[in-house]
């Protein structure tokens, strides 16, 4: 399975020359050991503050993670619709 980092330069060449794409057969697991947010997290650790408490141990892998890059997409479409689309219909969103 190739990366959307390595599938980059294809889907460039094929958006500049009006390609069109084949559909493909995305999955999606809500949670679990192979959801994103599982992987990305890790195993859970018993905080030393409280038997209550959960916490997960930073790891550098996180800041390029497919839960992280999916998240940053999502923030940033976000903004682009409050920010340019919505203001054209009159809808102000603070």
């Amino acid at each position: 399975m190739t990366t959307a980092k390595e599938q980059l330069p294809n889907i460039q060449y094929r958006i500049k020359n009006d390609h069109t794409f084949d559909p493909i057969k995305l999955t999606f697991i809500p949670s679990g050991k192979d959801s994103w947010k599982e992987i990305v997290r890790g195993k859970a650790v018993a905080s030393p503050m409280s038997s209550d408490l959960i916490t997960y141990r930073y790891d550098e892998s996180f800041l390029t993670s497919d839960w992280k890059y999916f998240h940053d997409a999502l923030k940033s479409y976000r903004l682009d619709i409050i920010r340019d689309v919505l203001p054209k219909y009159g809808i102000c969103v603070a």
